[in-house]
């Protein structure tokens, strides 16, 4: 190459994987020599994926302050180079497939063409695993992740084989982060109402209601489409496992979301259908809240409710109650129980300030030995409530201008003074504490309308073992 350009003289330099590569020199009639571009200032090294899976191509890419700086780009991770961009302008990507599991740091050097700026910039990348048709939980799944972390968008997951799961989350760390996903499950489990989640669309799997396991979904918008025998569309158990749904769109055919062993299920701005069994169930110690959602099951199968408690049959499991809270949002029952009550499990129901629409039947329960505590803050409800011999102990609480309008059927029950029954028939109340509606020989927020019960006497010691009489005629007497 010739010659003068205009004055001074250049040259390229390169430095890549330590050697030293003159890509080009001019000769030149004298001067000093100048950068071919504005020196760089700053770099940052960027991960479009961070976290992923092993196996999973991603893109990092180095970019340099000012835009306009040119140079050579040397990639490395914790083994050593693992590429090079030979030169590029204001940035560089690179297109990594990592093979490694764990945290891991990668790093860009960066020599400038033309000048002195030498600069180094690094990123953490976690990486995890993934299997296709793994075992996960007690059954399998067709996406199964261990740890630490998987992140897609816009991906439809599957699943059609008996107690396969869509996607299932297990072991201590894993977090699975799905945006505007479709999920179906097809395909029945052994049990129809499997305490493990066994044939779950989305699951997250612990063993253990002690030991932390961690595991956890977020998935935000999308849909989960559920129809098999026993399938359950989220599904969480063990201690720190967790299915959270934000804007999604949930259809079951038969239950919608479930928890057990402690797991936890939320469920926020979500619309939940269940064509034929529980919106909400949960087995022993599961936990589920729902924050202003709109939730509608026209229909019970076997007698089971909208809110189903379910007897705890997971070997080695603790006998904590569980828990089901509902604030905002609309709880659509049409037919059958509104909450249902199996075996002798205990939970507490919280509703708070959503718009209940309610069949036949408030609480119907098939006999055991559990407590049920249904705390109802500034809500309407109403049905007849149904037990069998060996009835558990229930309570409702009604609070904040709550109403109970149906029979309690040997529950016990309180109210405060902005509270009311209004009874619909002769009915029985296990204990009573409605000293705020006492007023001389009445009680102003009960309404009788006819009709006469009897309470507890014993256990109901704010009642005075008196004879009350009600709104719009009729009496509760202590029994």
């Amino acid at each position: 190459m010739s010659a003068d350009i205009a004055g001074f003289c250049w040259k390229h330099r390169l430095e890549i994987a330590g050697s030293l590569l003159l890509v080009g020199l001019v000769g030149c009639s004298g001067g000093t020599v100048p950068p071919l571009s504005p020196p760089a200032t700053g770099m940052v090294l960027s991960s479009s994926a961070n976290p992923t899976i092993a196996g999973t191509p991603f893109t990092l890419t180095a970019t340099v302050t000012p835009s306009t700086a040119s140079g050579g780009f040397v990639f490395s991770d914790n083994t050593g180079t693992i590429g090079s961009v030979l030169l590029g302008t204001g940035s560089a990507p690179f297109t990594v497939t990592p093979t490694q599991v764990g945290t891991i740091p990668y790093a860009v050097n960066f020599d400038e063409v033309g000048g002195t700026a030498r600069l180094t910039a690094g990123v953490n990348v976690a990486v995890g695993t993934a299997a296709s048709a793994s075992t996960c939980g007690l059954g399998t799944s067709a996406l199964t992740v261990r740890g630490p972390t998987l992140t897609q968008t816009g991906v439809n997951d599957s699943a059609s084989g008996d107690n396969q799961s869509a996607v299932c989350a297990q072991g201590a760390g894993t977090n699975v982060l799905l945006t505007n996903e479709t999920v179906n499950k097809t395909g029945n489990a052994l049990s129809p109402f499997d305490p493990s989640g066994i044939n779950s669309a989305v699951l997250a799997y612990g063993a253990s209601d002690t030991a932390t396991a961690n595991a956890v979904i977020t998935l935000n918008g999308g849909t989960i489409t559920a129809s098999g025998v026993g399938a359950y569309a989220a599904f969480a158990t063990g201690a720190g496992s967790s299915v959270q749904l934000s804007g999604t769109a949930v259809t079951a055919g038969f239950n919608a979301v479930g928890a057990s062993m402690a797991g936890q299920v939320t469920l926020t701005n979500a619309t939940v259908t269940s064509t034929g069994n529980p919106l909400v169930a949960i087995n022993g110690s599961g936990n589920v809240t729902v924050t202003n959602s709109t939730l509608t099951a026209p229909n019970g199968q076997g007698g089971n409710g909208a809110i189903a408690v379910f007897s705890n049959v997971v070997p080695g499991a603790s006998t904590a109650a569980g828990k089901v809270s509902i604030t905002g949002g609309s709880l659509n029952r049409t037919g059958g129980p509104l909450i249902s009550v199996s075996g002798n499990e205990s939970a507490t129901i919280s509703l708070s300030h959503v718009a209940v629409t309610l069949g036949e039947q408030f609480i119907q329960s098939g006999g055991g030995t559990g407590t049920i505590t249904v705390l109802a803050d500034g809500v309407a409800l109403g049905g007849s409530s149904q037990y069998g011999s060996a009835a558990p102990s229930a309570t409702l609480s009604l609070m904040n201008s709550s109403t109970f309008k149906g029979l309690v059927g040997g529950a016990s029950l309180t109210l405060d003074a902005s509270s009311s029954w209004t009874l619909t028939a002769g009915d029985s109340v296990g204990a009573l504490s409605d000293a705020a509606g006492i007023s001389g020989t009445s009680l102003t927020n009960v309404v009788g309308n006819g009709n006469n019960a009897t309470f507890d006497s014993a256990n109901s010691p704010l009642m005075g073992g008196k004879t009350y009489l009600l709104v719009g005629g009729g009496t509760l007497s202590p029994r």
